[in-house]
C-alpha cells in the first residue's frame, strides 16, 4: 500500500512540476488599425480547412481578421473589415447568412445590422456593408422555419421577433 501511495506521490508531483495547461500564444501586438479586443470569434475565413480569428475593438473602432497562416495557430497581420467609426461595435456575429456555405460578419452598430458577405477573394475577402434595415437588441442566429438558412431571432423593440433569410435579404418574419 505504501508502494501504491509512493507511486501516486510521485506521479502526481511530476505532472504538477512540468505540466503547462494553458499558455499565452500572442496573436497581435497594439497598433493602430487594432487594439484593445472586446470581440474574437474563430472562423474558417478563408475556407482553408482552419480557425481564422474574426475580432472586434472598440478602442480602435475596427473590426479585423486574422489568418491562421498554418494551421498550428500562427496568425498574421490584422485584415480590415470595417472602420466603424467612434464608438466601435456593440456586438459582432459570424455565420454563414447568405447560404454559400463561407462565414459572413454580421455586426451591430448603434441598433443597426450591417452584414459583410464573405467574397473569398483574396484581394477583398468581404464585400460592402448591407444594411439589413433592422433594429434588434440581442440575437440568435439558425434556421426557424426549416428552410435551410440561417434566420435571425432577436429582441425587436419590446418585444421578441424573428427575421427570415429569403436567401435574398431578410424580412420580418
Amino acid at each position: 500500500m505504501k508502494k501504491i501511495l509512493s507511486t501516486q506521490f510521485f506521479i502526481f508531483m511530476a505532472f504538477a512540476l512540468n505540466a503547462q495547461f494553458w499558455y499565452r500564444v500572442p496573436i497581435s501586438t497594439p497598433t493602430e488599425l487594432y487594439n484593445a479586443p472586446n470581440w474574437c470569434i474563430p472562423a474558417d475565413i478563408d475556407q482553408n480547412g482552419d480557425m481564422d480569428i474574426v475580432s472586434a475593438s472598440t478602442f480602435s473602432n475596427n473590426v479585423v481578421w486574422f489568418e491562421n497562416l498554418n494551421g498550428q495557430g500562427e496568425y498574421g497581420d490584422p485584415r480590415l473589415i470595417v472602420d466603424v467609426g467612434w464608438f466601435g461595435v456593440d456586438y459582432l456575429y459570424v455565420a454563414d447568412l447568405d447560404g454559400d456555405i463561407d462565414p459572413d460578419v454580421l455586426i451591430l452598430k448603434d441598433l443597426e445590422y450591417l452584414l459583410f458577405s464573405n467574397l473569398l477573394k483574396p484581394s477583398s475577402f468581404f464585400s460592402e456593408p448591407q444594411n439589413l434595415q433592422m433594429t434588434a437588441g440581442s440575437l440568435i442566429i439558425m434556421d426557424l422555419n426549416g428552410d435551410e438558412l440561417p434566420d435571425i431571432l432577436g429582441q425587436i423593440g419590446q418585444n421578441v421577433g424573428w427575421f427570415e433569410n429569403t436567401s435574398g435579404g431578410f424580412r420580418i418574419g
